[in-house]
This record gives structure tokens, C-alpha cells and sequence, in this order.
């Protein structure tokens, strides 16, 4: 699994490579290891016909999944969204 983490991370690092001299000065760059997270395969759930909620299954998503969770919209944000013409 190393090895196709360390292939995984110099390929995000060279698409950012480009991003380094567009950044304002006393920016740091983008570090390809800090925003890369390796799940390894897993046949269970490559394989499942439903969802799984086994935690040994989930410990390898939490990671990606607290790092989604802020940009999904909550319930309160889809009654908004929802509702137009009532927050005129």
C-alpha cells in the first residue's frame, strides 16, 4: 500500500506544483501529504450490495468524511433552499 500512496502523493504534488508561484508571498504551499488521504481496497465493500455500517469497514472513510462533513448542507440549510420565496 506504501507504494501506491507514495505514487498518489507525487502525482497530487506535481498537479499542485504549477499552483506554487500563483500564491501570495508568505503563503506556504500546499503539502500533497496534508491534503492526501489513501483508503486501502477492500473487497467487502467493493463487493457490497448495500451500505455497511461496520465500524472496522468505516474507521478508514473518517478521516475523508470529517473532512467533507462542513461543506454538506444541513437540514435548517435544505428548508432554505427549499423555501425561496419565504426569506424574500
Amino acid at each position: 500500500m506504501q507504494h501506491y500512496r507514495s505514487r498518489t502523493v507525487a502525482w497530487i504534488a506535481d498537479w499542485l506544483a504549477p499552483l506554487a508561484g500563483r500564491r501570495g508571498t508568505g503563503t506556504p504551499p500546499v503539502d500533497a501529504e496534508q491534503i492526501t488521504h489513501v483508503v486501502p481496497y477492500q473487497k467487502r465493500i467493493a463487493t457490497a450490495g448495500r451500505l455497511l455500517t461496520d465500524k472496522g469497514v468505516l474507521r478508514h472513510y473518517q478521516r475523508l468524511a470529517d473532512w467533507l462533513e462542513p461543506f454538506l448542507s444541513t437540514k435548517s440549510d435544505e428548508r432554505v433552499l427549499a423555501q425561496p420565496a419565504q426569506v424574500r
